[in-house]
């Protein structure tokens, strides 16, 4: 399943989720986390071990 038909069958709107911070669009991690259906710190761990 892909991220577009998480969006859609959620009806969340990701554009509603994007904030500007420092002239960057970001995305907090609580809003990752509702897109992708994982815990906060699950979503957390999983950044730091990719970095």
């Amino acid at each position: 399943m892909f991220i577009n038909d998480l969006i859609k069958k959620e009806n969340l709107k990701i554009e509603d989720m994007i904030y500007e911070l420092r002239g960057k669009q970001v995305l907090v991690a609580r809003d990752l986390t509702e897109l992708y259906h994982i815990e906060t710190m699950c979503f957390i761990i999983l950044v730091i071990v990719m970095v």
